[in-house]
């Protein structure tokens, strides 16, 4: 599979994303005293009234958004959130029970979920690239969640199973972003945002809790940040995945694994074993391999088409002053 150079920044995209959002986990998990439901609801607060503003504000610059959606892709934008925000939440919920590199690493099944999804749903081609670096990840979260020595995962059968279904959920979460190419990511954001929040809304209330965090302004500082970092790590990964083939850019987010066990290490003071390291090193090493080998594929293209590439990447909708009748779809 061959790619251009829309896609390849569009990979770019994704493994910039994927840094904000090991920043973003750091965050949340250094606030062992915060609600979780509670933090996570300001957090989709905060994104959605930024999302929504900056729609309104490109709408204002000339830019053809439908903060509705058009018609036809509106369920698609709706199960998407669904499948986003279910995955948030058991990641998250999972990560307050077993270490953070065990819970990014079992995540990290999602990879391979997605290729086939990628295969049944979009037709893309995998080949003997996608199976090889889909056994080597398989092989890696093995060897992290079921090691041969020191603790394991499943001493917290809860902490796994939430895991897992997180794993599923931005699998299918990936591939119906796959399938909004001309919606602006600021639409999608929109209701990701709005659904994420609604469903945070309810959860709290018919527990009885308050919607919002109750700390103090040090910790609500924080928690502002962590928004931000999400924000922009959401905004980076939408965008990979509308302009890169499903099956490489979710293969490179492998890459979070050793990001993660990084900082489990150095700011977490936490144990890991060898076969562990081994295991994460298998998963991010496959994912970079295939990644060059895809990109070194890349067929020459002309000046024009570049730049086409590109602003489909950063934009995907243009502004109504400067349409030009004669571009090719």
């Amino acid at each position: 599979m061959a790619l251009d150079r829309g896609e390849a920044a569009g990979l770019c995209c994704v493994a910039v994303g994927v840094c904000f959002s090991v920043l973003a986990h750091c965050i949340i998990i250094s606030l062992p005293d915060v609600d979780l439901f509670s933090a996570i609801t300001l957090r989709y607060t905060v994104q959605a009234i930024t999302s929504f503003a900056g729609s309104l504000g490109a709408q204002q610059c000339g830019y053809e958004i439908k903060v509705s959606g058009q018609e036809g892709t509106r369920h698609l934008l709706v199960l998407r959130a669904v499948f986003f925000s279910g995955a948030l939440i058991s990641m998250w919920t999972a990560m307050r029970q077993i270490p953070l590199g065990e819970v990014t690493a079992i995540v990290f099944l999602n990879p391979i979920i997605c290729g086939f999804l990628a295969r049944a749903v979009l037709g893309e081609g995998l080949g003997a690239r996608f199976a090889l670096q889909a056994s080597a990840s398989f092989i890696g979260v093995c060897l992290v969640a079921f090691p041969s020595e020191g603790p394991s995962p499943l001493k917290c059968p809860t902490g796994v199973v939430l895991s897992f279904g997180a794993a599923a959920a931005f699998a299918c979460s990936q591939i119906t972003c796959r399938l909004l190419p001309n919606t602006s990511r600021l639409v999608i954001q929109v209701w990701q945002d709005s659904v994420t929040l609604a469903v945070l809304c309810a959860i709290q209330l018919s527990q009885g809790k308050r919607i919002w965090p109750s700390c103090s302004a040090d910790v609500l500082i924080w928690l502002f940040i962590w928004s931000a970092v999400g924000l922009a790590s959401s905004l980076l990964l939408i965008s990979g995945f509308q302009t890169a083939p499903a099956s490489i850019a979710s293969l490179l987010c492998c890459i979070e694994v050793p990001l993660s066990f990084a900082v489990q290490i150095q700011f977490f003071a936490e144990e890991v074993t060898a076969s562990r390291i081994l295991g994460a090193l298998l998963i991010a090493g496959s994912a970079c391999v295939r990644t060059c080998l895809e990109m070194n594929d890349q067929p020459v293209t002309s000046k024009g088409q570049e730049e086409d590439a590109l602003q489909m990447m950063m934009t995907h909708s243009e502004p109504i002053k400067d349409v030009d009748a004669t571009a090719q779809p």
